[in-house]
């Protein structure tokens, strides 16, 4: 990661959202609905990150993925993440 990149982590479930920054000890948890998505859309937008990683959830994230990318945040689904880590052999 270079020097000045903040990055997010969002653990998505059927009933909330985890959200995380990275460097840093921000972390909130928000309902899984319209209003927790638009905390959460402010929150990362706010924040400038260089990525926003968004664990795979069987499908439930997509509503998710759906609004951040309209937002144009620097969104990757976690499922991404996982398969160039196993490619790469980390």
């Amino acid at each position: 990661m270079q020097p000045g990149s903040i990055c997010v982590g969002i653990d998505v479930s059927k009933a909330h959202l985890d959200m995380a920054l990275y460097p840093g000890d921000e972390s909130i948890r928000v309902a899984y609905d319209v209003q927790g998505m638009a905390t959460v859309i402010a929150r990362v937008s706010a924040a400038s990150p260089t990525r926003i990683v968004v664990e795979a959830t069987g499908g439930v994230e997509r509503p998710l993925l759906r609004a951040l990318l309209e937002a144009a945040l620097p969104v990757v689904s976690g499922k991404t993440c996982c398969g160039v880590c196993w490619a790469s052999g980390r």
